[in-house]
């Protein structure tokens, strides 16, 4: 289980981020990607 948090005020619309995994697996670094859309909150 990995627990990522991202912090979304002030970023709206679409986003692209990356969390690199290092363990003592092979490969020893395994990069997550996520593509995310944060709707802006209504004013």
């Amino acid at each position: 289980e990995i627990e990522v948090k991202f912090d979304s005020k002030g970023k709206p619309n679409a986003q692209n981020k990356t969390v690199t995994v290092t363990a003592n697996t092979w490969p020893k670094q395994t990069v997550l990607r996520f593509k995310t859309f944060v709707t802006p909150k209504a004013k």
